[in-house]
């Protein structure tokens, strides 16, 4: 009887051993499983390597006689390189750095063409009718083709207006709406017609309308003392020219920097102040001028393999600048000059930018592109 009950002993024992040896056996299993490896996130894109076109701006630079020159290339809503080059003045030897001021020349009309649209989005004005129905006198001298000029006509350059900024020649040379002229005119009538809707000064309007809401601190249509102690100045062939105090005007006034322009050109990309489907509209090829060059409302359109850009240029009192920037990546760039012979630099580079940076899968466009402006 002792016997069995110690067999029995004996059997618990080794049923309890072989218990504690398959719960160690399966632990140690579980513990032994490879541990399931974190995906390894993907390198962040390199960031292009914009300095490599220094040695090819002052060179290009001392090739055309161009002083100064700044520019900012971006990428959506955010600068990727800022830089200034060379001198404000030949005289002073001063040198171009991100605050320095250029006259913006005809950059001022893309800001006046979005402004316009903002009135025309509030039922101020409209796109189709008259203008002339909007002044509070007369401004045309030939009222049967006053009569016939629109807003849409005047932002596309089809009004038959000259190019005289100035306004002094308010002449109509061809029936309005029949094709591309480019008219400094058209924007200078334009001034006057949002002067009258809105009762206010055109560069206080601007203010308050853009330059305010989008935080371009630099940048005036009117001369402002702070923004002179800034202001590059023009050269002609190297030499340079007195600056010359402009009058306020929405064709050509406009003081700014590569930075705020590039605000500028960002909105246009994110609208804040505009419905997207008005810049959609801004955007939309209307009538076309050059081989691959249509404009919108109020902006210039390039067509180019793989991606579209919207664009403009400056040229006034021996300053010369271009920008523009992709409609589909929302990369682009601003370039101004301090110098008359600065236009072929600044095109040239802004190409060269284009093709090298932005377009991918080996597309380019053609170098002589912009030489129309020459």
């Amino acid at each position: 009887m002792r016997a069995l009950k110690q067999s029995r002993r004996s059997n618990h024992f080794l049923y309890l051993y072989l218990i504690i040896l398959l719960s160690v056996f399966l632990v140690g299993a579980v513990y032994a499983q490879p541990a399931v490896e974190e995906p390894v996130p993907a390198p962040p894109p390199e960031e292009p390597d914009y300095s490599a076109l220094e040695p090819y701006i002052t060179a290009e630079m001392k090739k055309n006689l161009v002083p100064g020159l700044s520019m900012v290339i971006y990428n959506d809503n955010k600068i990727e390189y800022c830089k200034g080059f060379g001198v404000k003045s030949a005289v002073t030897g001063n040198p171009v750095d991100e605050a320095t001021v250029f006259k913006a020349a005809s950059f001022s009309k893309t800001l006046t063409a979005y402004a316009a649209m903002m009135l025309v989005e509030k039922g101020i004005l409209t796109l189709d009718e008259p203008l002339n129905q909007y002044l509070k006198k007369e401004y045309l001298p030939d009222p049967k083709n006053a009569d016939q000029i629109t807003l849409r006509m005047v932002l596309t350059h089809t009004s038959g207006l000259s190019n005289d900024s100035d306004g002094k020649d308010r002449k109509v040379y061809f029936k309005p709406g029949s094709y591309f002229s480019y008219s400094g005119a058209g924007f200078r009538y334009l001034q006057q017609v949002i002067e009258d809707v809105t009762g206010m000064p055109f560069s206080e309007f601007m203010e308050q309308t853009i330059l305010k809401p989008l935080g371009m601190e630099s940048s005036s249509y009117v001369f402002r003392e702070d923004l002179v102690s800034l202001l590059a100045s023009g050269h002609q062939a190297g030499m340079a020219a007195p600056i010359r105090e402009m009058d306020v005007n929405a064709a050509y006034s406009l003081l700014s920097t590569p930075t705020d322009m590039a605000k500028f050109n960002m909105e246009i990309c994110h609208p804040t102040l505009l419905k997207p489907e008005t810049v959609t509209q801004m955007l939309s090829p209307m009538v076309k001028w050059q081989k691959n060059i249509y404009w919108g409302l109020g902006i210039g359109l390039l067509k180019s393999p793989g991606e579209d850009f919207f664009w403009h240029w400056g040229n006034v009192h021996y300053y010369c600048s271009i920008m523009a920037t992709s409609k589909e990546s929302k990369r682009g760039v601003v370039i101004m000059t301090n110098s008359n012979t600065g236009m072929k630099l600044a095109q040239g580079l802004a190409i060269k930018i284009i093709n090298e940076y932005f377009l991918e899968n080996n597309n380019t466009i053609n170098p002589q592109t912009f030489d129309f402006l020459l």
